[in-house]
């Protein structure tokens, strides 16, 4: 655009717009400049301009789907070029507007009367969603030095004790502050902790328990197949201890070169999509581990079994935030840490003794079973948190 287009003055009353033909709606009077909303009265460009024209020429104006690929394409491209910053294409949701957006992230992390901290003073708008969605506004105000504002640290921490959500206005309206990063974690250094949800609460939301008990069978998987993978084969393939130590590194070869590679895959496909991969890839390779096939299978078998098992813990972390809201992936990514670590030190140990007491012939069986449990429970979570 040329400077001259923004030098232009171009009236826009008579057009229903909210900025000036609504003013004493707003506020009571029109005798009023309305710098309150995010307007400008500045003409679009005319590459833009030309292509809405181009599609109204088209004499049908039906029904539209908003996710095609020329649109999600084009948000990708501009934040890889704009920002240095790759997303994926199922992160793109559709919203008919940011206040639209906040309604329900209140209504999806937050209950009724629970408490929602707003830095004051704040765009208008903040109380009303949080007026209408029955949420009780707790207010920090804003320290101002020569109309710079900052924020109250020891205020803020002290409220956030009292606080489910922190709705942050980044640049925030109206004081133009664009908060800095070392201001962002809220307490001089120290990360604000956000309300700790209740545990009755949190394991009635659907798909939680099934998130929870996936890992534990992801890491009964994962250590059992490592730490028993030796003992199985000189008991049950003949095979002889220095063969069986060196076989069992390709189990360990196949996580390292799977985790490698998840990485450039995860810019293509969604966390559901890896861990499905990863489960599928995985019970293939315990398929030919238990068979009585040749032992060129059985090292395959084991490579497979450790690229399958590569993505899975990692990509049912990173989906947590989306799955189950921001206000509980922290304590909930805690405890499914937490159920993780109790399946690697309880499982194998179970493995072993069950397998000396019956058979090692039962230790590839254990591995289908923890794998085929891992593949229920991750499905059962992603149709209910879906729903």
């Amino acid at each position: 655009m040329s400077g001259s287009e923004f030098d232009t003055v171009i009236n826009r009353r008579g057009t229903f717009c909210t900025q000036w033909d609504y003013i004493e709606d707003r506020f009571g009077t029109d005798n009023l400049l309305p710098f309150t909303i995010s307007d400008m009265d500045i003409a679009c460009p005319k590459s833009l301009v030309y292509t809405l024209k181009k599609r109204i020429e088209h004499p049908i104006y039906g029904y539209s789907r908003w996710k095609n690929e020329d649109y999600l394409s084009a948000i990708v491209h501009w934040y890889a070029s704009r920002y240095d910053c790759m997303i994926s294409k199922d992160w793109i949701c559709y919203s008919p507007s940011v206040m639209y957006s906040i309604a329900k992230l209140l209504q999806l992390c937050s209950e009724p009367r629970d408490g929602v901290l707003v830095f004051t003073p704040a765009y208008d708008s903040f109380y009303k969603v949080i007026e209408n969605n029955q949420r009780r506004l707790i207010s920090s105000e804003l320290l101002e030095n020569a109309g710079y504002y900052q924020i109250d640290f020891k205020d803020v921490e002290e409220k956030c004790k009292e606080a489910r959500i922190l709705l942050l206005c980044n640049p925030h309206n109206p004081v133009g502050r664009v908060w800095k990063k070392q201001e962002l974690p809220l307490s001089g250094g120290e990360t604000v902790r956000p309300q700790t949800p209740q545990w009755g609460k949190l394991l009635k939301r659907p798909g939680v328990k099934a998130a929870l008990t996936a890992f534990f069978f992801y890491s009964a998987l994962e250590l059992t197949t490592g730490l028993w993978g030796s003992s199985y084969m000189v008991a049950m393939r003949g095979i002889s201890p220095e063969t069986a130590a060196k076989w069992i590194s390709l189990f360990y070869l196949g996580i390292t070169a799977g985790r490698f590679f998840s990485g450039f895959l995860t810019l293509r496909f969604s966390d559901d999509a890896m861990v499905r991969l990863g489960e599928i890839t995985a019970i293939v390779g315990i398929l030919l581990i238990l068979l009585p096939l040749h032992n060129l299978f059985l090292c395959l078998g084991l490579i497979l079994t450790g690229l399958g098992c590569a993505p899975i813990y990692p990509s049912l972390l990173h989906a947590t935030p989306q799955r189950f809201g921001a206000a509980l992936s922290q304590s909930l990514m805690g405890t499914q840490m937490a159920i993780s670590y109790l399946g690697s030190t309880t499982m194998p140990p179970v493995s072993g003794f069950l397998s000396e007491k019956i058979s090692m012939g039962l230790y590839p069986v254990l591995l289908l079973v923890f794998a085929l449990m891992l593949t229920i429970l991750t499905e059962k979570g992603r149709h209910c948190t879906a729903e």
